[in-house]
């Protein structure tokens, strides 16, 4: 997310809450997807909502530390189908069932 909010040419200057609700840039946002009604939902008294939001403020202040997907700006999960834009991609990092691109406008 950091580096689709800071890096990626279409996206540089908008604000990252307007980048992360932005039709098909992450799939959390997405009405059909499952993830979507427990993000909605979340809140301080869940851990994994604050280790993200914490991660988020580092990001945002300039401190978020090492890049595990060496600059990507792309991803998919390999849970599903292979986008037509990674088809012909090598990734750059694979984190669990995400796999990471970068170089790709």
């Amino acid at each position: 997310i950091r580096n689709r909010c800071l890096h990626h040419p279409r996206w540089q200057g908008w604000p990252p809450s307007r980048v992360c609700r932005a039709a098909w840039q992450f799939a959390c946002w997405s009405p059909s997807t499952p993830w979507r009604r427990e993000m909605i939902h979340i809140s301080f008294q869940d851990a994994r909502f604050v280790t993200c939001l914490q991660s988020a403020l580092d990001v945002l202040s300039g401190h978020g530390g090492d890049d595990p997907t060496h600059g990507s700006t792309h991803y998919y999960a390999t849970t599903g189908e292979t986008p037509t834009w990674a088809r012909q991609e090598t990734p750059v990092a694979a984190i669990g069932h995400l796999l990471f691109f970068a170089g790709i406008l």
